[in-house]
C-alpha cells in the first residue's frame, strides 16, 4: 500500500498531539481488532515501512523497530482487542520517541476514508481527499468546530473554550466569527484551551487574526524534503480585530500541538497572560496514514518553529505566565481580570464601573 503524495500534503494539516487524539477527535469505542495470528505483525511492519519514509527524526527510527520488532516477538502484541492493542503500541512508541505525534489509533471511519482518498489520489482524480474532508467536516460540525462553550462570567468577562481545533473551509469560518463577536463584546476575555489537543493550523491561523495585524509572520514549518512552509496572518478578518481588552489564556498538561502554537502566539506577541500549568510539550507537525484494517498511524513529519522565539515547544512545552494547579486556573484568570479592570477604570473617574468590578471580586473572592 502505498502512500500518494498528495494524500501526505493535505494530511498534515491535521496537527494533532496523539496522546489526546482521541477525546479531540470523537472517536467512538473501538470494536475488537482482527484475530488473525499474524495481524500485529502486519501493523508492526507497516508502521515501520511510514516512519522510515516519513518520520522527521529518522536517527530514532532504529529504536522504534528494535522495541515494536521485540514486541511481537515476545507476543505482548498478540491475540488482544483493538484498544489494549492500541494502547500498548503506543506506550512502546512513545518510550522509544518521546513523541506525542507517533501513535496508532483503530479508528475504521478514518481509515476508510484515507484508503477511498488514496486510491483516488493514484488514479489522479481531483477530488482524491474528498472522503477525508467529509470525515473531517462532520467531525467539526458535531462539535461547533471545537468551539464547544461561551458564556459571560461576572463582569462581563466573557469565556471561551475552544476545546479541538477543527477546521472546515465551508462553515469553520462563520462558526468563529459568531465566538469571536461575542468575545469582543466582553470588558475582559478568558480562551480555554486547557483541554485542547490540538487541531487544524488554519484555524490557529484563523484564531490569530483576531488579535494580530495581516503580515504577521507566525510559524515556520520546517517539512524535510519538501521544504519549508510559512504561517503569516493574511487579512482581518470580518469580525474585526479585538484589541486592548485583557485576556487571559488557560493551559495545561493537555493543551498540546496546534492549542500549544495557539499558546505560544498569545504569550509571545504579548497578547494574553497564560494561566495554568505548562502545555504537552508536542511541538511537531503530522500526517495520518492508514495501516491494516481500521487502523492509522500518525507520524511527525515536520518541526514547527515560531516566528518570535525561533525554536519550537517540542518536549518542553509552553510555560504559563501564572502557575496555577489546572482546576484553579478559571477562578484564577477571573479573578486576575476583575484587578485588570479595576486598574483601568480607577473609582476617581468611573465610580459606578469600578464598584461593580470590586463587588463582584469580592463575591468571587468570597466563594472561593
Amino acid at each position: 500500500m502505498s502512500v500518494a503524495p498528495g494524500m501526505l500534503r493535505h494530511l498534515r494539516q491535521l496537527y494533532v498531539a496523539g496522546v489526546f487524539a482521541a477525546a479531540s477527535l470523537g472517536a467512538s469505542a473501538a470494536p475488537a481488532a482482527d484475530s488473525s495470528d499474524d495481524l500485529d505483525a502486519r501493523l508492526v511492519a507497516r508502521a515501520l515501512e511510514l516512519l522510515d519514509s516519513y518520520y522527521v527524526e529518522p536517527d530514532k527510527v532504529d529504536g522504534v523497530r528494535a522495541r515494536l520488532e521485540a514486541g511481537v516477538t515476545s507476543g505482548r502484541y498478540a491475540g488482544l482487542g483493538a484498544d489494549e492493542l492500541v494502547e500498548r503500541l503506543n506506550e512502546d512508541l512513545l518510550a522509544a520517541t518521546s513523541d506525542k505525534h507517533v501513535y496508532v489509533r483503530h479508528d475504521p471511519r478514518a481509515y476508510d476514508a484515507l484508503i477511498e482518498d488514496e486510491d483516488e489520489n493514484e488514479n489522479e482524480n481531483d477530488d482524491g481527499d474528498a472522503a477525508r474532508a467529509a470525515y473531517f467536516a462532520e467531525l467539526a460540525r458535531t462539535s461547533n468546530h471545537g468551539l464547544v462553550e461561551m458564556k459571560v462570567l461576572p463582569g462581563n468577562v466573557r469565556y471561551l473554550e475552544i476545546r479541538t481545533f477543527f477546521w472546515d473551509d465551508a462553515l469553520s469560518p462563520a462558526a468563529y466569527e459568531s465566538a469571536m463577536r461575542f468575545l469582543a463584546g466582553g470588558d475582559a476575555l478568558i480562551i480555554d484551551l486547557r483541554r485542547n489537543g490540538g487541531g487544524s493550523m488554519q484555524a490557529v491561523n484563523h484564531l490569530a487574526s483576531h488579535f494580530l495585524e495581516p503580515g504577521t509572520e507566525l510559524m515556520t514549518f520546517d517539512m524535510g524534503p519538501e521544504g519549508v512552509q510559512e504561517s503569516v496572518v493574511e487579512r482581518v478578518p470580518p469580525a474585526g480585530r479585538i484589541d486592548d481588552k485583557p485576556l487571559f489564556v488557560l493551559v495545561s498538561g493537555r493543551t498540546g500541538s496546534a492549542a500549544e502554537e495557539a499558546s505560544m502566539h498569545f504569550k509571545h506577541f504579548g497578547l494574553a497572560t497564560l494561566v495554568g500549568t505548562t502545555s504537552a510539550g508536542a511541538g511537531n507537525r503530522n500526517g495520518i496514514f492508514p495501516l491494516l484494517e481500521g487502523f492509522t498511524l500518525s507520524v511527525s513529519t515536520g518541526r514547527a518553529i515560531h516566528a518570535v522565539t525561533g525554536t519550537g515547544w517540542e518536549g518542553s512545552g509552553v510555560a504559563p505566565d501564572v502557575e496555577t494547579p489546572v482546576e484553579d486556573a478559571l477562578v484564577t484568570a477571573q479573578r486576575l481580570a476583575l484587578e485588570t479592570l479595576i486598574e483601568r477604570f480607577p473609582a476617581e473617574r468611573y465610580p459606578a464601573r469600578a464598584e461593580a468590578y470590586r463587588k463582584e471580586l469580592a463575591e468571587l473572592e468570597a466563594d472561593d
